[in-house]
């Protein structure tokens, strides 16, 4: 077992306990989800994913019981514990859907295919498999919430600002200054660069799948400087870069990277009759390729 994965264990684990010590009786399962369970766990940018199954009937406190899990968990001091990530629900809506409670389809997806269970009875044979619609359609609207929501760039020694508006407009410097990229730090500067890559491997196989995945099936399909940028955000999480490598490979991969999955998922949109979403993932296609456009002007020598 890698070190990265016995961090990762450790925190399972502790969850476990946690759930079980203040749940009780209610708790039906548990199981281990994403890179935790399939394998690739890197300590330097995974989160612990775990999946809690609560007995019917749901309980209008139950979001909250979830919430305060959680925070016991990362209060404990283990390395990695403030990257618990709790997706819940019930067995009857995992049966029937729309999915009660955090449990997208995607990751119902991924609690089917790969899912590991730790406490409690198998529930797998009962939950009907996402369609790809579904699961197609809750990664888009994911995409488009990450888009949405204005980023957070926290400073080394400053204070947390803001970057973007409330009401998702493209004032965001988060995508043009990619010093200010580089500066969230080396987890969600891997993020920013693999989850794009991820979605667009689900917009067009309709599956879940790991980073190394979907790295290598956008890579594969790419320009070169897409490619060259996933490839090297691989290596990024053992070997941090070097400040001007990591903005010359952002400037020139990063915002194609994002046009690529959001003009997939438009695509999808429009198969699957969502006109609304269809409209909002063409406006922001249209509002990154102007960003991609004015990126590349500034590049071009001046005379």
């Amino acid at each position: 077992m890698g070190e990265s994965q016995a961090i990762g264990e450790a925190v399972r684990d502790h969850a476990v306990a946690e759930m079980c010590a203040r749940l009780g009786e209610r708790v039906v399962a548990i199981y281990c989800l994403g890179s935790l369970a399939r394998g690739g766990f890197v300590s330097s940018t995974s989160d612990v994913d775990l999946a809690l199954i609560l007995s019917d009937p749901a309980q209008p406190d139950d979001e909250e019981l979830v919430y305060e899990l959680r925070a016991r968990v990362a209060a404990s001091g283990l390395e990695l514990a403030d990257r618990l990530s709790l997706f819940w629900a019930t067995p009857s809506a995992l049966r029937s859907g729309p999915y009660h409670g955090r449990f997208p389809a995607i990751d119902v997806a991924d609690l089917l295919q790969s899912g590991q269970l730790l406490f409690g009875r198998e529930l797998r044979p009962e939950i009907p498999v996402p369609s790809k619609e579904e699961v197609v359609l809750a990664s888009g609207l994911h995409l488009l919430r990450l888009l949405d929501k204005p980023a957070t760039i926290a400073r080394e020694g400053g204070p947390a600002r803001t970057v973007g508006s409330p009401t998702g407009g493209f004032d965001r410097d988060i995508w043009d200054k990619f010093d200010d990229v580089f500066e969230v730090g080396l987890r969600h500067l891997c993020k920013r660069v693999q989850v794009p890559a991820r979605l667009l491997f689900t917009a067009e196989t309709g599956r879940m799948g790991g980073t190394e995945e979907g790295v290598a099936f956008v890579a594969q399909r790419s320009s070169e400087a897409v490619a060259e940028l996933l490839r090297a955000s691989l290596r990024w999480r053992n070997h941090p870069p070097l400040r001007d490598q990591a903005v010359a490979l952002l400037r020139a991969g990063l915002l194609p990277l994002w046009i690529e999955s959001v003009a997939s998922y438009g695509r999808a949109f429009e198969q699957y009759g969502r006109k609304d979403l269809r409209e909002r993932a063409d406006r922001w296609a249209d509002e990154l390729r102007a960003r991609d456009e004015s990126v590349s002007n500034e590049q071009r020598p001046r005379g």
